[in-house]
């Protein structure tokens, strides 16, 4: 007997929970983005089904690791099993409730003058808490904080940049940034070709 192939529908959940506003949109690519990725690293013969990839998420994670080792560093990895992880238990929650579920990472709250708010999920508030909290030693150089134009219409601050940074400093950070991007996938652009061999 053929075993059934989820995968598809997997993802077109996570695409239209997206179109539906049902999560961030950035969340939403970024989370259809890492379930491709480590989706690709079940083998043909292997069971394509949500259960499955969700007992056997440590393992694809390896492969994914193995297979760009100087790409995902440990931050990285943790962050794209997350996001899987999250997107795998709210398609089999959906599966079992398909008119009354709800994304956890979305719930919505009250807010004190009545309106509805949009709670970011303890995991994902850990996540950025630890990817951004940092703080100067004793004996270190003055810090700096700069204002960048990223888009039209979006200045973000970069904080607590030394005085002396170093270029070799800049490459680490730039590298660390880019794993951050929603269309970030291991292997799939000059920047990440440069990347890898910068290890």
């Amino acid at each position: 007997m053929t075993e059934p192939n989820e995968f598809q529908d997997f993802m077109a959940f996570l695409t239209r929970i997206k179109e539906k506003g049902e999560i961030n949109p950035t969340t939403a690519l970024a989370r259809k983005s890492a379930c491709e990725a480590v989706l690709k690293m079940v083998d043909d013969d292997e069971p394509h089904t949500a259960r499955w990839a969700q007992d056997h998420l440590d393992d694809l994670m390896r492969r994914l690791m193995n297979k760009y080792p100087q790409r995902l560093t440990s931050r990285s990895a943790e962050t794209y099993k997350s996001r899987v992880a999250s997107s795998i238990s709210d398609f089999l929650a959906y599966q079992q409730d398909p008119v009354g579920w709800r994304p956890k990472s979305a719930r919505r709250i009250s807010g004190d003058n009545g309106r509805k708010a949009t709670a970011t999920s303890t995991s994902e508030k850990d996540t950025h808490a630890e990817n951004f909290k940092g703080s100067a030693g004793e004996g270190s150089s003055s810090l700096s904080t700069y204002r960048f134009p990223l888009r039209p219409g979006l200045i973000i601050e970069v904080r607590n940049l030394p005085d002396d940074l170093k270029m070799e400093e800049v490459w680490k950070f730039a590298c660390f940034v880019a794993t951050l991007a929603q269309d970030f996938r291991p292997g799939g652009s000059p920047f990440g070709e440069m990347v890898v061999r910068q290890g």
